[in-house]
């Protein structure tokens, strides 16, 4: 009789981190400062994926130019525009890429076979904006009985006292916080 070691692999959720939202000027931004702070705490994380054991998955919002809800994001990450890209301060180490329309991640069921397939059951999220797509994503996830951890420096706002309510929402609701640089 062999014993089977479960694999608890862990995946790292980067939404979001889009020039309509990240890069100056853009559309629909969060705090220019906050930006620039998660940007490189990711790219930090995803520099040292070897010794953190975390498998990047990056997360992008696409939407179509015809969604009525655009009025209000100020027609951010249209599919296919400049704006949808990647910021290119974000250092992309891995081609695990899904796409978006709403603010859950698992919305894509791409993305959910591929975290099946690759036996991540432990999620580390990063991204944007906190009180939105961080939010769906790491509700859906709870449902979906995933381990979830928010990394608190490597999400962002509008503004520092949205992403301290956030935080503190995140706690109320019992998820696990804690800093990059504890990796």
């Amino acid at each position: 009789m062999y014993l089977v070691n479960k694999v608890n692999m862990k995946g790292l959720l980067i939404l979001d981190i889009q020039n309509d939202f990240t890069a100056p000027g853009a559309k629909f931004p969060v705090d220019q400062h906050q930006a620039v702070e998660i940007i490189a705490n990711i790219n930090r994380l995803t520099a040292n994926i070897s010794t953190n054991k975390l498998i990047p998955v990056y997360i992008g919002n696409e939407f179509s130019k015809w969604d009525l809800l655009n009025i209000f994001r100020n027609f951010a990450a249209i599919k296919g525009s400049e704006g949808s890209k990647m910021d290119k301060r974000l250092h992309v180490v891995k081609q695990n890429y899904f796409s978006k329309n709403r603010s859950s991640a698992f919305v894509n069921s791409a993305f959910e076979e591929f975290l099946k397939s690759n036996k991540i059951d432990e999620l580390y999220v990063a991204g944007l904006f906190a009180e939105g797509c961080v939010w769906g994503t790491v509700k859906d996830a709870f449902k979906k009985r995933y381990k979830v951890t928010v990394l608190s420096d490597c999400i962002a706002s509008a503004n520092d006292k949205k992403r301290e309510t956030m935080i503190k929402k995140y706690e109320g609701l019992g998820v696990k916080l804690m800093l990059s640089t504890d990796f």
